[in-house]
């Protein structure tokens, strides 16, 4: 057996701009090795950290976070995991955060999203599964609002965006 790691190792971060010289940022963690002619593949959260420009300090608010979108007063946050060689991959729902850190709420369990749009007061979660189906949730009260089982739609997007 031999094992070969090179180009294929990929990390990403991305930031978003907070206001008072905040800045929030997540990303993932990859890693791809050639196995006896296979290509395994691992990728893992880098989890949402929020830093303070002015002092330097940092705070991890959740470690499980790949991905993150600004809402008014909120950030949303939302992680998956892959493990190719065990034919794995695990999400970690959604996570929504206030200003000061604190987590208001948590919906959608260990499921996968694939994408979060934001408007006004409501996240549209298009949450990966078979049924391609999305749930519009009240960022104010955490309760699921609606749930569809289509694709999700076009939205404008940062329309949300004032944090």
């Amino acid at each position: 057996m031999q094992a070969k790691t090179g180009a294929l190792e990929r990390s990403s971060r991305s930031a978003l701009w907070l206001g008072d010289g905040r800045l929030a940022v997540f990303g993932r963690d990859g890693t791809a090795r050639w196995w006896d002619g296979r290509l395994d593949v691992r990728v893992r959260p880098s989890g949402l950290i929020v830093i303070d420009t002015n002092t330097w300090q940092s705070q991890v608010l959740d470690p499980r976070s790949s991905r993150t979108v600004v809402a008014r007063d909120a950030l949303l946050s939302s992680g998956w995991t892959l493990d190719s060689a065990r034919q794995r991959d695990a999400g970690t729902g959604l996570r929504v955060y206030g200003r000061d850190g604190t987590e208001r709420f948590q919906l959608f369990g260990s499921r996968a999203i694939a994408l979060v749009e934001v408007f006004g007061s409501r996240a549209f979660v298009h949450r990966s599964s078979p049924e391609s189906d999305y749930s519009i949730v009240s960022l104010t009260s955490g309760r699921v609002l609606r749930t569809i089982n289509r694709d999700l739609p076009l939205m404008l997007r940062g329309a949300g965006s004032d944090y």
